[in-house]
């Protein structure tokens, strides 16, 4: 069906969007002050594939995780789907891109066609292996560079960091992965045999890392230990190359979970539909500020009408300057990207809401209401899910909040009770946002705070898999590098 044509929407209140914001801004500037002492949490998903509903859930995100081809941009590629099902019994699925033209749109949309389509040719592992590859090439790309550099790092802070006994082990480790991966990192992206040549010698280095010996779950338990104790330590460098190890491998991962839903839901591969929804228009910069909002006692003191509250916040304010907090805001608003969107995984749900059959279970495969997407869900998407309350299900929330957000449009046939329920959303949102300062600034809770928005650790399976059949596995899925299969 290709594109879906968006209505002219209601705009918001120039008052109400700059309101929105200044919680926001001061949220991200105490966060980014205060990293230090900032939180981490790890994001592991487990899924039992023995549960329908559990396994539909884990494909609808990894169809959605190889269409996230491009690393930084803001997030520019980071996708959702939802799978719909039509009258007639048609499979219709639905994606949305946080920012992306309409040829990009579109070249999606086309890498999703052929995908689904091998997939339901049950085509060999091989064979959708080096279709998600290719498609993913630049994002690869970055990922190994992240690779070697960590790498070489960790070599060197082997002295420091490891007691003896272990040092040797991981040492070895390092040295053999260091010797089949490509210099400084860089692999071609102009021939696609020449790519996948160089990802199966990546993909062979990393499968020793996935073998689970001694000197990997080291590694492993030491990066853990490092997050948990905060951010920007000099021995980032550990959890650094376990995050790159680990997305780069999420694709071969991600070809077993194609397989599986196939040999479970072989309708999803048979007469289907793919449409998307054109990106949101971001706000421009005017309409979001306003110098008054680059001093936070006076965002605080708008943030509640309690006269105690004032003076009480007031002096913890002062405090926090010693974090340079009002250049932090100034620098937040400033910032040339600061054009605040609508997330895919948002966008989906608004286009959903303000359609026939809304949030009905009828209208979702399975009756199984969920958006996947491409990474965990953001800290604003997740209350608005919550405080939407549709019944709609999402991915675990990373808990890092991006002020570059903003509510899904309301199309103009929606009228006024659109535009009512919007600005209910709109004020339990930055209710929960307002209580999140008051929290870090009266020291109730530190501040939340993921290195990356995507998982280390990605979906893990719960039928028999042997990790030390990995290189040969790799060798098998690669192959000859037949490209015409």
């Amino acid at each position: 069906m290709g594109v879906i044509p968006l209505e002219e929407t209601i705009p918001m209140r120039p008052k109400d969007i700059k309101k929105f914001y200044e919680p926001m801004v001061l949220v991200k500037a105490l966060t980014m002050g205060m990293l230090a002492t900032a939180t981490h949490s790890d994001l592991e998903e487990d899924w039992d594939l023995n549960d329908p509903k559990q396994l539909f859930e884990a494909f609808v995100n990894k169809l959605c995780y190889v269409c996230d081809n491009k690393k930084g941009d803001g997030g520019a590629t980071i996708t959702s789907f939802v799978v719909l099902q039509l009258d007639d019994d048609t499979i219709q699925y639905v994606f949305a891109c946080n920012q992306q033209t309409l040829s990009q749109l579109q070249a999606t949309e086309g890498f999703v066609k052929h995908l689904l389509e091998l997939i339901g040719s049950d085509a060999r592992r091989k064979v959708l292996l080096h279709l998600v590859l290719w498609n993913n090439r630049k994002r690869i790309r970055l990922l190994l560079q992240d690779l070697v550099r960590e790498t070489s790092k960790c070599l060197t802070r082997c002295s420091d960091d490891l007691e003896i006994a272990k040092r040797e082990s991981v040492q070895g480790l390092l040295h053999d992965m260091i010797r089949m991966l490509p210099d400084d990192g860089q692999i071609s992206i102009d021939d696609r045999t020449d790519y996948l040549s160089g990802c199966v010698t990546m993909m062979k280095a990393l499968g020793k890392f996935e073998q689970q010996s001694p000197a990997s779950e080291t590694i492993t338990h030491m990066s853990r230990d490092i997050r948990a104790r905060g951010h920007n330590s000099s021995d980032d460098c550990w959890p650094e190359m376990l995050h790159a190890v680990k997305r780069i491998l999420a694709y071969q991962s991600s070809i077993e979970f194609f397989k599986e839903a196939h040999a479970a839901f072989p309708e999803l591969f048979e007469g289907f539909e793919i449409s998307f929804l054109p990106s949101s228009t971001p706000l421009p910069k005017g309409e979001i500020c306003r110098v008054k909002s680059y001093q936070a006692e006076g965002i605080v003191n708008r943030m509640t009408r309690k006269v105690e509250y004032h003076e009480k916040f007031k002096q913890l304010v002062k405090n926090l300057q010693a974090f340079d907090l009002d250049q932090r805001i100034q620098a937040e608003y400033e910032k040339a990207s600061f054009r605040p969107i609508v997330h895919s995984e948002a966008h989906l749900h608004g286009w959903l809401g303000n359609t026939p059959g809304g949030f009905s279970e009828s209208r979702f495969f399975g009756g199984w209401r969920y958006i996947g997407s491409s990474k965990p869900t953001c800290k604003l998407c997740h209350y608005y899910f919550q405080e939407h309350g549709s019944g709609v299900g999402h991915r675990i929330c990373h808990s890092n909040l991006y002020p570059c957000w903003r509510l899904p449009d309301v199309p103009v046939s929606a009228g006024t009770a659109g535009e009512q329920d919007r600005q209910v959303i709109y004020q339990r949102i930055i209710d929960r946002v307002r209580k999140d300062a008051f929290d870090i600034i009266g020291k109730k809770a530190a501040p939340k705070y993921r290195m990356h928005d995507s998982n280390t650790f990605s979906a893990r399976m719960t039928f028999v898999y042997d990790p030390s059949t990995t290189v040969s596995d790799v060798s098998s899925l690669l192959g000859d590098l037949d490209i015409n299969e």
